[in-house]
């Protein structure tokens, strides 16, 4: 009796959902988000900036939302369910790589837009229907090495997540561009939280800087034990570093500066933040933005060639002004953008 009664209110929970999706005449807006699991705050930050978005734009837009759970069989899933069931016109995320992955190739000849996923691993094109409004891991890492090259870091070390295609292209790239030694290298896999072995190593190795391509969970516990040690080198990242929660896991201390898509400094943030801030009572994470963006940048493709054409349409898309900046959808499905460096808690520098 009590399965069946699960059933029954699931069934209507499922009706309910469909009914949503298929009001008529409304272009529906799926999100693909980590709502829950490991990488939760992407989601949520990504969710935000997609629910105002579509707040903004009115009567004729609907969103249907699928929490993948942070796990790439659920992100397949997740995109069957937005398009099969609630039939979206685009889905917006995921923002991962890896989840990304895991949705292109389950998906059923929808358009994507993903605001971050960074793999150089996926092919950005028409036929893949994939569209993200950020660079590669190749660009970022190559940025970073070259970063550190005019900080004047001689000796940096590289500490990666081992599981992870992101810190394997970032590391790439870091190394190729890099004008220094790398002086050790170390690696983890996702989800450990022990480093005081590696760092005893790390220390003796004496760098002045430390690579760090990884997510902000293990990113910020790695930084937290280096300062419990008395280790305080230049820490460096990348875009998975930027989350409102590293600080907290990393906890106060010396430098942190990872690439990033943007810089709070663009001219339409200021007006898009004041937004977000009424709505949610905080400050917007860059995902948000991002996520906004990618919503807002198929609204003006839908409004030049209606939703039949707006697939086409964003593929060309140049010269768009959004809150994260101007953007140029290049031919390789790419945002035409050179990142930033940006130190959490403070103003980004330069691109």
């Amino acid at each position: 009796m009590a399965k069946k009664a699960v059933g029954i209110v699931l069934a209507v929970i499922f009706m309910m959902n469909i009914a949503s999706c298929k009001q008529k005449n409304a272009v529906i807006i799926g999100v693909n988000y980590e709502g829950s699991g490991a990488l939760a705050s992407y989601g949520k930050a990504m969710l935000d900036g997609v629910r105002l978005a579509v707040e903004e734009l009115g009567d004729g837009y609907r969103l249907v939302c699928a929490d993948n759970r942070s796990f790439g069989a659920d992100s397949a899933a997740a995109i069957l369910y937005l398009k099969n069931v609630c039939h979206a016109d685009v889905i917006i995320g995921p923002s991962t790589g890896t989840l990304a992955k895991a949705a292109l190739a389950a998906q059923a000849d929808t358009l994507m837009i993903t605001p971050s996923a960074t793999s150089d691993e996926l092919k950005s094109t028409a036929h893949t229907k994939l569209v993200r409004l950020c660079f590669s891991d190749r660009v970022q890492g190559a940025a970073m090495g070259e970063y550190a090259s005019r900080r004047g870091v001689s000796r940096a070390a590289i500490v990666r997540d081992l599981s992870s295609d992101y810190a394997t292209g970032c590391t790439r790239s870091f190394k190729a561009a890099f004008d220094g030694e790398i002086v050790y290298e170390g690696a983890f896999l996702s989800g450990e939280c022990d480093f005081s072995a590696m760092i005893t190593e790390l220390k003796a190795a004496a760098p002045q800087a430390v690579y760090l391509p990884a997510y902000y969970t293990e990113a910020g516990l790695f930084i937290r034990q280096c300062r419990q040690q008395g280790f305080e080198p230049l820490f460096l990242g990348g875009d998975a570093m930027d989350s409102p929660l590293l600080l907290q896991l990393a906890g106060e201390g010396g430098e942190i500066v990872y690439t990033d898509h943007f810089t709070a400094q663009e001219e339409a943030y200021a007006a898009f933040a004041e937004r977000f801030a009424r709505r949610y009572d905080t400050a917007p994470p860059a995902y948000a933005a991002l996520a906004y963006d990618c919503v807002m940048l198929y609204a003006s493709c839908v409004e030049k060639a209606g939703v039949a054409g707006a697939e086409r349409e964003i593929f060309s898309a140049s010269d768009y002004q959004g809150v994260t900046g101007t953007l140029t959808i290049g031919a390789d499905g790419s945002a035409q953008k050179a990142p930033v460096f940006v130190s959490p808690g403070g103003n980004g520098c330069s691109s």
